[in-house]
């Protein structure tokens, strides 16, 4: 199992090496900030497991990032804690209102907050891995993007790619071949999510190399390991069976191969010369472009 990331965001540098210190003793991973926005920030981008925190903070009270929080997660998806370096009711009261699952206070004793902080843990994967991979997409969605606006337009190496044109193509495909509409909105959705973290993690490859990363222990981790199992751009498919691993995988392949330069038309000849695909989820995805071609022709 990985060690637990936490996240402490204090305005103090004093509190920060203290409990960078302190956690790091118990195998902790853990990164620090003083600014509840950089917090966010770091939160959308990495697999954060729990994030402490302090009530005094450089733009804003903890109180008030744990509410903000709380507008996107809730406390079994992204546990809080709010810190202070003294105890009081009001103090309390307030840290369970804003949406905390625990508050802590001097003097801190580490191998205790260790202790309460791995049951955080330990719910939150447990919660991970009863999630239906479909659920664990959807919440995985609203955690990488947050409020950033989802690019319309994705850029590689030598290419470019209209997101709207690839999840097109993977619904007119899904529905080619028949999957059922749960299995379709699937593909849709993992093939819009790889899509949106490609312009943050550089590709098609590094997007899903994060994704397996983010859900490790998951059902989607499991997924993703059936689908991307054999390293890099060359993925294992079942060739016998239209599925909804496949799907996903021929349309990121697809589309890892405009964004490397190539044309629709030569994308897909490149993939189907492969042998390794759905030779059915191919002509499903060679009568779109026909169609795309012949609109094309008559439109301009």
């Amino acid at each position: 199992m990985r060690p637990p990331k936490l996240l402490f965001v204090c305005s103090d540098g004093k509190a920060r090496e203290r409990f960078e210190r302190g956690l790091a003793a118990y195998g902790c991973d853990v990164v620090l900030c003083y600014r509840a926005e950089e917090a966010f920030r770091i939160i959308r981008t990495y697999r954060i497991d729990v994030v402490i925190f302090s009530v005094e903070l450089q733009d804003m009270s903890g109180y008030e990032a744990c509410r903000r929080l709380r507008e996107h997660y809730n406390i079994v998806e992204q546990p809080a804690v709010i810190y202070s370096t003294h105890d009081s009711p009001e103090e309390r009261l307030a840290a369970f209102r804003s949406g905390a699952n625990i508050f802590t206070f001097e003097p801190i004793l580490f191998d205790r907050l260790y202790y309460v902080l791995m049951l955080l843990v330990r719910g939150k994967r447990m919660m991970q891995r009863s999630m239906s991979l479909d659920q664990v997409l959807r919440v995985a969605d609203r955690q990488i993007i947050g409020n950033d606006e989802p690019p319309t337009k994705i850029e590689g190496p030598h290419g470019m790619l209209e997101k709207s044109d690839a999840l097109r193509w993977t619904d007119v495909l899904t529905q080619s071949v028949d999957l059922e509409q749960q299995s379709q909105a699937i593909v849709h959705e993992m093939v819009n999510l790889t899509l949106d973290l490609v312009p943050r993690y550089g590709s098609i490859e590094g997007a899903l190399a994060y994704l397996g990363d983010l859900w490790e222990g998951t059902a989607a981790r499991t997924e993703l390991d059936r689908v991307f199992g054999n390293e890099g751009k060359r993925f294992s498919l079942d060739v016998d069976h239209a599925t909804t691993d496949g799907a996903c995988a021929l349309m990121l392949m697809f589309c890892e191969e405009i964004l490397d330069g190539y044309t629709p038309s030569e994308a897909l000849s490149r993939i189907s010369a492969d042998g390794s695909v759905n030779h059915d989820e191919v002509e499903a995805l060679r009568r779109v472009l026909i169609a795309d071609d012949f609109m094309s022709n008559i439109f301009g």
